[in-house]
């Protein structure tokens, strides 16, 4: 049976190698990083590079694969599982691999595309090494995980990171992403809200940039000593600063593009993977387009469901911290709101989001691009089952 399935795969794979249209499209998909970065601006060039990476392989090619897989089982004679019922499962899943093959070859000619783009900025588009607080204290206490620490705009009220460990090099460099609470007493008066420290054997106040509407960007002489404590203190006198323990990366070194863009294709393969096996599963209950409109439906869930239920959770967590409130019971809504928040995201934001802003991409990543991979392979016996069991409408 096995020796079939491959058997079959491989000629549709050949098949789909003979098109006219394949050498333009992988010259499209080998091309499109290089193209676009040399169609950006100098100062803009590298963020450019990564921006059409991430964009193609969290957002196109799983589109294009949820989309296009629907009309994937054809019904008719030329196809020969109409034929052959007994064949139908054996032609179901030589579809499904030879789609995984050529999904796997068009993610490794984008990440191709992009190490060749990468290579030919050289040193200027290296990305950073990230490193992490080891503790997180607000003025309540240590806080862990998830959870947010909030600090007032008065004396005493402050954050502080704590790193174990000296940093090497003469200057400390990083990003904090931030939270902000108004007090509506009167309005924000100040651009950038908090004010950074970094201390060990000295003390230096850091030069702070602003980068985006919650995150900075800070530059400080490396202070020595065995603990390194950054602490953040609210400037603005209507405005609390809220703060994770994720939110802090230091800057410890720099590296090339290869495992985190391998990481990336990792997780879109996983992505693909997923979506593939629940439109060919649809399709062997339904028509075509159905297929595709429940490949959609899925995908947009799994993007955009995951992030809808931050904001009543953030504000729970604030007046707990702040106002000293007690704990209460979410309603019905924030209830509704923490379970799409907890919904797996079909490719997950974190090591996207990193390598949009020059970071290297978390190892814990690979992880759940192997999970997703998996699971995809999984459900594909369900196909299996339904499709060598049911004649398709067309």
């Amino acid at each position: 049976m096995m020796r079939r399935v491959l058997a079959l795969a491989g000629a549709m794979v050949r098949e789909a190698v003979r098109s006219r249209a394949t050498l333009l499209l992988a010259l499209a998909l080998l091309l499109a990083v290089p193209l676009a970065v040399a169609a950006g601006e100098a100062g803009s060039q590298a963020w450019l590079g990564r921006l059409v990476t991430v964009e193609a392989l969290r957002t196109v090619l799983p589109l294009a694969v949820v989309t296009g897989s629907a009309f994937l089982l054809r019904p008719g004679l030329k196809r020969g599982w109409v034929v052959l019922p007994a064949r139908r499962g054996e032609w179901y899943t030589a579809t499904a691999l030879a789609a995984l093959g050529i999904v796997t070859a068009a993610l490794a000619l984008l990440v191709g595309g992009a190490l060749l783009a990468a290579a030919w900025q050289g040193d200027s588009a290296q990305l950073r090494q990230a490193r992490g607080a080891a503790s997180l204290h607000g003025p309540r206490g240590a806080v862990t995980g998830a959870e947010r620490a909030w600090a007032e705009p008065r004396p005493g009220q402050e954050l502080v990171f704590e790193f174990a460990g000296a940093e090497p090099g003469e200057t400390l460099t990083g990003e904090l992403e931030f939270e902000l609470a108004w007090t509506q007493a009167a309005p924000p008066s100040r651009a950038t809200p908090l004010r950074l420290f970094v201390s060990g054997d000295k003390e230096h106040e850091a030069e702070v940039r602003s980068e985006a509407r919650r995150r900075v960007s800070f530059r400080a002489p490396n202070p020595g000593g065995k603990v390194l404590r950054l602490r953040v203190m609210p400037a603005d006198p209507v405005l609390l600063v809220g703060a994770r323990l994720s939110d802090l990366r230091v800057t410890a070194g720099h590296s090339g593009h290869a495992g985190s863009l391998l990481l990336l294709g990792l997780l879109s393969l996983g992505a693909c993977a997923c979506g593939l096996a629940v439109v060919l599963f649809t399709r062997t209950l339904a028509t075509a387009p159905t297929a595709a409109l429940a490949g959609v439906l899925a995908l947009a869930s799994l993007t955009l469901l995951p992030a809808t239920g931050g904001t009543g959770a953030m504000a729970r967590e604030r007046r707990v911290s702040v106002e000293q409130a007690g704990a209460e019971e979410p309603g019905t809504l924030e209830r509704a709101q923490q379970v799409l928040a907890a919904l797996p995201e079909l490719v997950p934001a974190a090591p996207c989001d990193e390598y949009l802003r020059g970071y290297t991409g978390r190892s814990g990543g690979a992880a759940d691009g192997a999970w997703r991979l998996f699971v995809g392979l999984a459900l594909l016996p369900l196909g299996w089952l339904t499709f060598s069991r049911r004649q398709l409408a067309a």
